[in-house]
């Protein structure tokens, strides 16, 4: 086999002389590579020469390339060059080739990896010769006619190379490409003088739309975003700034969230920006377009080359902003150091994120990209958490002053020894031989699914056994644990973890028990690195089988009991305030499936009715088991099956005291003994829409918490029957003090 033969030609992939979006056509043909081309028999590519790229120098510069031409053998090509620099990327792209047995082996394909010593690329598993197409939409939609678009090849983490520069069609199109090999995610960078500049990645490798997340700026969902200028403070502008915004709070906190890891904008060379997120999944939540006084919660980083700190405050919609990136004044560089010493591990270094808290001004987030390489911060308090599967471990926090050392050392602090004791509910004795877990995550099912054969596996366990013991399997497929301990004869169990074994909380559980959690955030640490976890209690529970039934594929169904408080046993409050939904929580409510048998926990010796809601389903009403059950300990009920009825989907018109429509109000529905609901903004036509049960009573309402102390709250009540009331209409009249509240 050949060695590679490397053209001088240092061709920049911005100098593309066709566009993509223009079907079958070469993107570059040179003589130099036609007098190279060695024709041989038809089809076949063996033999064949094939255009390479090697991007030399891709972190500086991923547009700059040369290109090599290598003989195929075997349908692939070996590249072995000691000219090649070992940090290159190689790249064969369909395009580019001349020879037309190799560009039909590739198809749109393009084969990229990073370059090694006899590396090798395989050429006939390409992407056919079956052209599509790419179409450009703009955030509400509407397709994007024309502008330029610069095509990107990335891999999850490493390189980046700019694959060439095209025009969108009048379609707004793009000839769409597949990639093989380990980089093959797909980023685009789109310019257009009505819009702006964004950047888009490819989630999918199917998708055949690019939604932007800007919009044109005539047009009305342009006022509904945000845009401005972004300098830095002496007013110059900062041009190639990233915006990236990751949710939208509208009026009342409604949560719109941006799709995968956010919407991410550029600024131009006048500092200009414009961003409006896709108002998806909106689920009757809100209009068509996003609402006035919304806020943007964004983070603004400028080319790490000019020195300005990451901005990250709200900015409210349908107003210029002017965004002042403010210059640090201390060069630091940071270390972090564990038990083991200072942490060197990229893998590692790459999950710490730093917190900077500034008085008057929100927390700041430096990421490893931030503070990698050293930089200029400002002074403040400086807090090191790095994440792991087992949560978050915090590092000591840092003043960083004008007085502190060029090299600032964050250091883990040291292990903590949290210590407990678990009793009985009802008589408040201790309970030998009970099990404590420090959990890191959830995973499927609950501890009434645990058989009578595993517990008396789990029970032949010492005090403190190991996590990975095959008597706790059927308990590992409910939780993920750090930790194991059995109460002693006292009830008590001591854990000690390092910082860096992250957790959640502690799970207290005996067999015919309800577990219990005690959750960590709350749990305060002596100067001598001891944490005292508050009592557990530990009531007697039965068991419950039923099988939620529902005509949809997919519905989430979280099971409730309903304790009766009056008429009950004399323990009822205080078993009711062992559970305040903060920072003791009883473990009964997973997550169920429906269409199927499956059981969980309730309380034993205490009048009860079970409910099933759907809490992010309000199309089908929550189900309430008609029947008052008081179960003894370990007994199992079978309640049988229970089918999700549809609700009523009723709407709600808002207007002000003249009687005149008004868009983006916070409206909530409060029903039964449920508070008040999420808030659902009322549309274009100032209408709000909401699922009710038939046959209820409830409240609209608008409440609105100003700065100063100001309190508003305006209801009306509502009533409806059954299929008669579907799509009723009722009307809410604000006062003029409200309605200037909420949009001053």
């Amino acid at each position: 086999m050949r060695r590679a033969v490397i053209l001088t030609l240092a061709l920049l992939a911005a100098g593309f002389a066709a566009s993509w979006a223009e079907a079958g056509e070469a993107v570059l043909r040179t003589r130099a590579f036609e007098s190279l081309s060695r024709k041989r028999g038809p089809g076949e590519v063996d033999g064949n020469d094939v255009v390479v790229r090697i991007y030399g120098n891709w972190r500086k510069d991923p547009a700059a390339f040369e290109k090599v031409y290598v003989e195929a053998e075997n349908c692939s090509i070996g590249i072995d060059s000691n000219e090649i620099d070992a940090n290159s990327v190689v790249a064969v792209v369909g395009d580019d080739q001349y020879e037309p047995a190799v560009k039909k082996a590739l198809g749109n394909s393009i084969l990229a990896q990073p370059y090694g010593k006899g590396v090798r690329l395989s050429l006939c598993r390409g992407g056919g010769e079956d052209q599509q197409w790419l179409t450009f939409r703009d955030a509400v939609g509407n397709p994007v006619l024309q502008g330029s678009v610069e095509v990107y090849l990335r891999a999850y983490k490493g390189p980046r190379i700019m694959l060439g520069r095209a025009e969108l069609d009048t379609g707004g199109r793009l000839k769409a490409l597949s990639a093989q090999g380990p980089i093959r995610q797909f980023s685009y960078l789109f310019r257009h003088p009505d819009y702006g500049i964004t950047k888009i990645d490819r989630s999918f490798r199917n998708e055949t739309v690019i939604e932007v997340p800007i919009a044109l700026r005539t047009s009305r969902a342009f006022e509904r975003g945000i845009w401005g200028f972004i300098v830095d403070q002496q007013g110059r502008p900062v041009s190639g700034a990233r915006i990236t915004c990751y949710n939208v709070r509208t009026l009342g906190e409604g949560l719109i969230s941006a799709k995968n890891d956010g919407c991410e904008v550029i600024s131009d060379e006048q500092g200009y920006f414009s961003l409006y997120m896709p108002n998806t999944k909106r689920r009757d939540e809100r209009g068509y377009l996003i609402p006035p006084k919304s806020k943007y919660h964004v983070r603004i980083e400028a080319p790490q080359q000019l020195g300005l700190l990451p901005y990250a405050e709200p900015i409210e919609n349908g107003q210029e902003a002017v965004i002042v990136l403010k210059r640090g004044e201390l060069f630091r560089r940071f270390v972090f150091e564990d038990r083991d010493g200072r942490i060197t591990d990229p893998k590692r270094l790459e999950l710490i994120n730093i917190r900077v808290k500034q008085p008057g001004a929100s927390v700041l987030t430096l990421r490893y990209s931030d503070w990698k390489d050293g930089g200029i911060f400002t002074a403040g308090t400086y807090q090191a958490i790095m994440y792991g599967e087992g949560g978050e471990c915090q590092f000591e926090e840092v003043e960083l002053s004008a007085q502190s050392p060029e090299e600032v050392v964050f250091r883990l602090p040291e292990g903590i020894v949290y210590h407990g004791m678990v009793v009985h509910g009802l008589t408040g004795e201790p309970m030998a031989g009970a099990f404590v877990i420090g959990i890191t995550a959830n995973a499927k099912g609950n501890l009434s699914q645990i058989t009578a054969e595993q517990w008396a596996a789990m029970h032949a366990l010492p005090l403190n056994p190991t996590a990975d013991d095959d008597a706790l399997k059927g308990l590992q497929k409910i939780y993920r644990f750090a930790k194991i301990a059995r109460t002693d004869e006292n009830g008590r169990f001591a854990m000690a973890f390092q910082p860096s074994e992250g957790f959640y909380g502690f799970v207290a559980f005996e067999e015919n028990y309800l577990g219990l959690m005690r959750r960590k955030h709350a749990l305060e640490v002596d100067r001598n690195r001891y944490a005292q976890v508050p009592a557990m209690k530990l009531y007697p529970a039965a068991k419950v089988m039923v099988e939620p039934v529902v005509e949809a594929k997919r519905i989430s169904i979280w099971p409730r009991w309903v304790i009766e408080q009056e008429n009950n046993a004399a323990w009822v409050k205080e078993f009711l305030s062992t559970d305040d939904r903060r920072e003791s929580l009883f473990q009964y409510d997973k997550w169920l499936t429906p269409n199927n048998v499956q059981t969980f926990n309730v309380p034993a010796e205490l009048n009860l009715r079970v409910k099933l809601d759907a809490p992010y389903d309000k199309q089908w009403c929550p189900i309430t088991v008609e029947r008052t059950i008081n179960l003894m300990q370990g007994e199992v009920l079978d309640l049988g099956r229970h089918s999700f009825e549809p609700a009523l989907k009723v709407e709600l018109r808002v207007v002000n005291s003249a009687g005149e429509l008004l868009e983006g109000v916070p409206v909530r529905i409060q029903h039964g003994d449920n508070g008040w609901g999420i808030a659902h903004n009322s549309d274009e036509q100032g209408i709000s829409r909401f699922y009710v049960v038939p046959y209820t009573e409830g409240v609209f309402g608008v409440i609105h918490h100003g700065e100063g102390g100001v309190f508003l709250r305006e209801s009306m009540p509502y009533h409806v029957g059954g299929k008669e009331d579907e799509g009723r209409l009722f009307t809410i009249q604000l006062s003029d003090e409200m309605v200037y509240q909420l949009f001053k």
